[in-house]
């Protein structure tokens, strides 16, 4: 990573997938690329929302200002 952007990986539709397939389908993206942050989410459900929101609070915070 050459930025101090912050990179965040969102994965959606976590509902449809076993928690093994899923997982899989972290590792595969975690190999692409170094993120800084990788959520899995549901926008169906809600689940992982929340976490997303505390991240891009918390980013926000830091940029403030700058």
């Amino acid at each position: 990573k050459d930025s101090e952007v912050p990179v965040l990986l969102i994965i959606n539709k976590i509902d449809m997938y076993e928690k093994e397939n899923l997982l899989e389908i972290i590792a595969k993206y975690s190999n692409l690329m170094q993120f800084d942050e990788i959520i899995p989410i549901s926008a169906k459900t809600g689940e992982g929302v929340e976490a997303v929101a505390a991240f891009l609070k918390e980013e926000v915070a830091k940029w403030k200002g700058v």
